[in-house]
């Protein structure tokens, strides 16, 4: 969990990436330090997709979630470098009432590009 995290998130078109803008973290992210964030491709049950995003968004800043095909409920993590133990954490303590599965990011980039 980051305390005291001032976090932006510059958004353009598709495929564009994610920033965070961190004072104090837990995760190792230096004082006003940007940087690219790592990306993590998840299955979940899409009825809890809303559930998923708010629990991340409690711990300010450690992922941001993008939900890439909902009907799927495929999802994006975009994580705050140092904080991968934690969201892994997280997400291990949810699988125990949720379903959550680890997809390849490759490959369904290559999949879904081609629509």
């Amino acid at each position: 969990m980051i305390s005291s995290s001032k976090i932006r998130s510059l958004r353009g078109a598709p495929g564009s990436i994610y920033y965070f803008r961190m004072s104090t973290s837990q995760c190792h992210v230096r004082q006003s330090l940007i940087v690219e964030t790592i990306k993590r491709y998840f299955r979940v049950d899409r009825r809890k997709i809303a559930f998923v995003k708010f629990i991340l968004e409690a711990h300010d800043g450690i992922a941001v979630l993008e939900t890439l095909d909902p009907q799927a409920g495929n999802i994006l993590l975009h994580i705050a470098p140092g904080c991968e133990e934690d969201v892994a954490a997280i997400l291990q303590d949810l699988k125990k009432d949720i379903l959550i599965e680890k997809i390849d990011g490759d490959n369904y980039l290559a999949t879904n590009l081609h629509e």
